[in-house]
């Protein structure tokens, strides 16, 4: 059975993973690899203890075995991965395991249009409350979060845009909306 603080390392890993892998730079293997690495060095352990996680503690015969739940989950599918995880936890973990994949929107999509990056980000604990209290209103936590990001990053985008454009001079104004329209 997986204890609080095991399950939250791999859910971790899995946060972790979803960046590296969403930014394109990486395979998943490699992105599994680089967040297991990562996590490990977080908490002072081997990158053996935390591929131990997935492997014996989690029943699997092999690393093949996650690796392929894993894949169904970045294609849409994390049916099988929360199963594996409630599996080896007590129900008092079924709630976090729920709303870390209900959260989550994977990365693949049919409309490239419609891919969300994922992007890891820090909270202070009384913040990551507050969060989780505000967002009791109707939308998980990292919904509710991404809306709210979304806005205050398309009106700083836009007085951005605004003040470059104010530099320009007017002759080059000109060409811009020339070009625009």
């Amino acid at each position: 059975m997986l204890t609080q603080e095991s399950l939250d390392k791999i859910l971790e890993v899995l946060e972790k993973m979803k960046v590296f892998y969403g930014n394109g730079l990486y395979s998943l293997e490699e992105a599994r690899h680089n967040a297991t690495k990562e996590v490990a060095k977080k908490y002072d352990i081997t990158y053996q203890t935390m591929e131990d996680g997935y492997r014996r503690r989690l029943g699997l015969k092999n690393i093949h075995e996650f690796h392929i739940m894993l894949e169904e989950w970045i294609k849409g599918d994390a049916k099988s991965l929360i199963s594996l995880l409630e599996t080896h936890t007590d129900k008092a973990n079924h709630m976090r395991i729920h709303e870390f994949f209900d959260g989550d929107k994977t990365l693949i999509s049919n409309n490239k249009t419609d891919l969300k990056k994922p992007i890891l980000i820090y909270l202070s604990n009384d913040v990551y409350n507050h969060l989780i209290v505000i967002s009791k209103q109707g939308k998980k936590a990292a919904e509710w979060l991404s809306e709210k990001c979304e806005v205050m990053i398309n009106d700083e985008y836009l007085n951005y845009v605004k003040n470059e454009i104010g530099k320009l001079t007017e002759e080059q104004k000109k060409k811009l909306l020339d070009k625009l329209l």
